[in-house]
């Protein structure tokens, strides 16, 4: 269990890194809710974990993030083919950014 928590928690850290990368300039006119769900569609993709420093118990894995629904909505997979599966989509719901698990 605690190889998945740290999995998890590496993947959600490479994600928000990499999505603080996306376009700043779009992001001064959108609202904060928007700009995140911005920078989540940018990371569009299959992403490789590696395995995080001294955790011994986790083999690294794949993250993909695919927008759908007319680019309103992204679909993240952890794990994806396997027994540990995890699906999460992303969508804006009025002003706020949510998701659901």
């Amino acid at each position: 269990m605690r190889a998945l928590r740290t999995c998890t928690v590496v993947f959600i850290s490479a994600a928000l890194a990499l999505a603080a990368q996306a376009d700043e300039k779009a992001a001064k006119t959108k609202s904060p809710a928007n700009t995140g769900f911005e920078r989540i569609k940018a990371l569009s993709g299959e992403w490789e974990a590696s395995q995080a420093p001294g955790d011994h118990g986790h083999h690294g894995g794949t993250v993909t993030y695919k927008v759908t629904a007319g680019g309103s909505a992204v679909l993240e997979t952890l794990f994806g083919g396997t027994d540990h599966e995890m699906v999460t989509l992303y969508y804006m719901e009025g002003d706020d950014l949510a998701l659901t698990h």
